[in-house]
């Protein structure tokens, strides 16, 4: 395992699951990935120094408590609603639901992983 690993970028990939490892990774600085635009407020796609360490430590503390590190799963524990309520978070002036912004971003396999999660 790479646990003094700093940086970690993952954007530009369909991922719908995080490794569970990723919780050991204690030297984690810089960490990178879509499922960020999906917080609210929106996070930046890379995390990196002090606001962006906090966030680091939130999700490797959610792949440590987590059943599985999925897409769905990481709504459920950061926005802290029941899986029912995943399209009732809104975006935006727009007010756009989740299914929308997964779907205006292009990130099938996010709509997929979240709409298995609800069947």
């Amino acid at each position: 395992m790479l646990k003094k690993l700093k940086k970690l970028f993952l954007h530009n990939n369909l991922i719908a699951q995080l490794p569970s490892e990723l919780a050991c990774l204690e030297h984690l600085r810089e960490f990178s990935l879509e499922w960020f635009m999906y917080m609210l407020p929106p996070m930046p796609k890379v995390l990196r120094e002090s606001k962006g360490q906090a966030v680091i430590d939130r999700i490797k503390q959610f792949c440590r408590t987590a059943q599985q590190c999925s897409f769905s799963e990481f709504v459920i524990y950061f926005h802290q609603i029941p899986v029912n309520e995943v399209n009732k978070v809104i975006f935006g002036p727009k007010k756009r639901t989740l299914v929308h912004q997964i779907c205006i971003n292009a990130h099938p396999h996010l709509l997929q992983d979240l709409m298995s999660k609800r069947s």
